[in-house]
């Protein structure tokens, strides 16, 4: 549940670090962190030589962190503010702070602009006491800023989904598997920003997102970390935190998911999935809501789910689980590390498929194979025929059962 609202932004120094977690985490001593009881992200420090890592490069002033308190997954490679058209290398202009309303800024200007134009930039980061989102603004001003348009850049690879959603105005990517999600909504626009298909991500809000101010140009946006896009959702509507836990699924990283069947209040259909302790936190607006438990190897389950306007528990059972246990021992009887691979085989007229286990980009197991560091392996798995190969490198013979 959300810690103490009160808004701080600060420098990361080697006395004052930043909480934040996730496979994406790239902070380093310089950055900034602006955070609340909700979310916390991290802004680079602006500099020529400020990379987050070998790919994702030139991100002084961009968010290069972002996540919910509750649910902390940061999977956010990197959010550049004006799509990188402006060059953020000046760490002296850099300001930050509290208004007297309890908001936090950070704010700097531009060193120049790709083009060369004459034009430069204005960025702002703020944070309210009880906000979900980071609001960022960027103004354009100088000698011809006349064909600015209001686009902004997301790096978020492999594993994201992105989406424009116009009935709840947003953009936003979605990593399913680490249960990442980003929300993009204008402030100056009810229309959802479109996204292209390059490398970094463009959102392009449209002329409608663009402010005309005296000799400048400005758009406003919000970001919202969440779990899923049901829990986007249900931020934007104000819904409030709702803890789900599944209980009973066999073995490691059983990969429970939640589907959303019916909900009176109109929400869609979607699927997520719980962490790896059958835990996931999803803000939803009161009312009633039936949801699907399913998980590899287990029985699928319905259930229904009765939610109030205040944060809650609610714990199910997942369903009946087939699963295998196994040992692996070297030539004296001890557990050693190894690998191992279940192949779906051909019994009578049926096929068994290969096992999912996981993506390729997690830890302890990928597709249809199994890591165990001392040999123990206690997994579900779908009913059927199965050849299991056991290996441990090249230097040690396989073994098929």
């Amino acid at each position: 549940m959300p810690l103490a609202n009160a808004a701080e932004v600060y420098e990361i120094l080697p006395t004052h670090k930043t909480p934040i977690a996730g496979k994406e985490a790239d902070w380093i001593d310089g950055d900034y962190v602006l955070q609340n009881g909700e979310l916390v992200a991290v802004i680079a420090r602006p500099g020529s030589l400020r990379d987050a890592n070998m790919t994702v490069r030139g991100v002084g002033a961009c968010i290069i962190d972002l996540t919910r308190r509750d649910q902390m997954s940061d999977q956010l490679s990197c959010f550049y503010p004006g799509a990188g058209r402006y060059r953020f290398h000046d760490s002296e202009s850099v300001q930050y702070g509290v208004r007297d309303d309890g908001e936090v800024f950070w704010r700097c200007r531009s060193s120049s602009s790709v083009a060369n134009d004459g034009s430069y930039a204005d960025l702002e980061y703020s944070l309210g006491e009880n906000d979900h989102a980071v609001k960022v603004s960027l103004t354009v001003s100088g000698e011809k800023n006349t064909k600015v348009k209001p686009i902004d850049g997301v790096r978020a690879d492999r594993t994201f989904d992105f989406v424009s959603l116009d009935s709840l105005s947003i953009a936003y990517c979605e990593d399913f598997h680490f249960r990442q999600t980003y929300g993009f909504k204008s402030l100056l626009s009810d229309q959802s920003a479109d996204w292209s298909n390059d490398r970094m991500r463009q959102l392009r809000y449209g002329s409608v997102g663009l402010e005309e101010l005296d000799d400048a140009y400005r758009w406003r946006t919000q970001i919202f970390p969440s779990a899923n896009p049901t829990d986007l959702w249900g931020i934007l509507k104000g819904g409030a935190a709702q803890k789900i836990r599944v209980l009973g699924a066999v073995g490691d990283q059983p990969r429970v998911r939640l589907t959303l069947l019916k909900a009176e209040n109109g929400l869609k259909s979607n699927t997520w999935m719980v962490g790896e302790d059958g835990v996931c936190i999803t803000h939803l607006p009161p009312g009633f809501y039936r949801l699907r438990i399913e998980a590899i190897g287990h029985d699928s389950k319905e259930v229904d789910l009765e939610v109030s306007d205040q944060p809650a528990l609610h714990e199910f059972q997942v369903g009946k689980a087939t699963s295998v246990r196994l040992t692996v021992t070297d030539e004296a009887g001890s557990g050693i590390p190894c690998k191992v691979t279940f192949f779906g085989k051909a019994d009578q007229d049926r096929k068994t498929p290969d096992p999912v286990f996981g993506v390729d980009s997690q830890s302890g197991s990928v597709g249809n194979c199994v890591y165990s560091a001392d040999g123990t392996i206690l997994r579900s798995i779908p009913p059927g025929s199965y050849d299991v190969l056991f290996s441990r490198g090249p230097e040690y013979v396989v073994v098929i059962h």
